[in-house]
């Protein structure tokens, strides 16, 4: 019975461990595969997004390396610093066509993939409680669960960033620069989806929405007025 409770234990350390290291592909395969199944486009339209981050990721770190030069954290192992899964990633494909060969399973440059995805996150579903505060406000459950929601994220982005600093994937000063790059791009993200979808794309908690539709000042419903008896 110990045996067996030791095995347990080392076997969900380990897929906990390995989630952290590769969080960033975790989320993207979740969220791409739920969209899915569930055929939502909000969903979707996160999916895209985080693949626009991985594809903006080495554009912007070249432009980085103009000003602050290469900030490669030496001893950094590429399978666990990478946040991807082993194998082709964008940030791959993209060395490809520049270099004419696969790019190695690490970055050479700041921001990384992985603190740019928390400053992503962290932006892109934070900003989502103000764009339906008036649907929030409607429902004191929704509200609250919205609330343990930003918590959650909270903790993910807290231990998410002290696993990376505390196994020397990152500086502080790699990790800050990384949130604030992603978080930028998070928030263009969101922001123009809410705004070309009137809200539906970003929507993924699927909040019936509120829209003024008397604009001009007209009521929507106008009661039938009440026909006078007629006197015989």
């Amino acid at each position: 019975m110990v045996n067996e409770l030791s095995s347990l234990s080392q076997f969900i350390s380990a897929g906990f461990k390995y989630n952290l290291e590769t969080l960033p592909d975790t989320i993207t395969a979740a969220s791409f595969l739920f969209a899915i199944l569930f055929q939502s486009p909000p969903l979707a339209a996160l999916t895209g997004s985080i693949l626009v981050l991985a594809i903006t990721r080495p554009l912007v770190g070249r432009f980085a390396s103009r000003f602050i030069g290469d900030t490669a954290i030496a001893g950094a192992e590429a399978s666990r610093c990478s946040g991807h899964f082993p194998g082709v990633s964008f940030e791959r494909i993209l060395e490809l066509s520049s270099t004419k060969g696969f790019g190695n399973l690490e970055f050479d440059g700041l921001p990384t993939y992985y603190s740019m995805f928390l400053g992503f996150l962290a932006t892109y579903v934070g900003a989502l409680p103000w764009l339906y505060a008036k649907e929030i406000s409607y429902s004191p459950k929704r509200s609250a669960s919205t609330t343990t929601g930003l918590v959650v994220l909270g903790l993910i982005v807290v231990i998410g960033s002290l696993y990376r600093v505390l196994s020397q994937c990152e500086t502080p000063t790699s990790l800050i620069i990384g949130l604030i790059a992603g978080g930028v791009i998070g928030a263009v993200c969101v922001f123009l989806l809410a705004l070309i979808s009137e809200r539906r794309l970003t929507n993924i908690l699927s909040f019936p929405l509120i829209r003024n539709r008397a604009t001009d000042g007209k009521p929507i419903y106008v009661c039938e007025k009440t026909k006078k008896p007629q006197r015989g």
